[in-house]
């Protein structure tokens, strides 16, 4: 089976073709101009996205978003992660945080797949608990937007802290349960 991955994050669509793959499932770069819309819940700016795209796309599609909630800021800033940070960067967000002993945090990572010639939308999601440090830590900051301030559940280090070993099996372990998901629920809704 052949799908487009509406996105164009390349890293993005590495982990999709690799964890899809042995599902026999091809996965395709294609760039669509959606609008997003403005909300901090991520399932809702994912299913708006793939309602824009099951009206455009030529063949099955996946999209999606993500969003970061912090327990001590009441879930804020949810899917405004990029603009948040863009805006004030880690340290106005642990500033905002300030003292708060309220320091977990949810990673919440939303995958739709779409079928333009049936119309049908299937939504997966990965949650990744977690804790904010109370200050920067590690360098590398590419791997993901919280990399520098978020310790995921189980580890005393931050993301960018991580050496590569590290990183691949969190990735892949947050990863493979959503697209691992996607796979089995196309395997049982599609023959291919």
């Amino acid at each position: 089976m052949k799908i487009d991955f509406i996105t164009s994050n390349h890293f993005k669509l590495g982990i999709a073709r690799q964890l899809l793959a042995p599902y026999g499932i091809d996965v395709a770069m294609k760039r669509l101009e959606l609008d997003e819309i403005q909300s901090s819940e991520v399932e809702a700016v994912a299913m708006h996205k793939a309602r824009q795209a099951l009206a455009i796309a030529k063949r099955p599609f996946i999209v999606d978003d993500s969003g970061f909630y912090v327990n001590g800021l009441r879930g804020f800033p949810g899917a405004y992660l990029k603009h948040t940070l863009g805006m004030i960067g880690w340290s106005g967000v642990l500033k905002l945080l300030g003292p708060s002993r309220d320091r977990r945090a949810m990673f919440r990572a939303v995958l739709v797949f779409g079928d333009p010639t049936t119309g049908k939308t299937a939504r997966f999601e990965s949650m990744v608990p977690g804790t904010i440090s109370r200050r920067e830590h590690g360098t590398n900051n590419a791997r993901m937007l919280t990399s520098r301030i978020f310790a995921p559940n189980g580890s005393t280090k931050t993301i960018a802290q991580m050496d590569k070993s590290e990183w691949n099996a969190f990735i892949t372990r947050v990863e493979r349960n959503r697209y691992g998901k996607l796979a089995r629920w196309l395997k049982k809704n599609y023959s291919f």
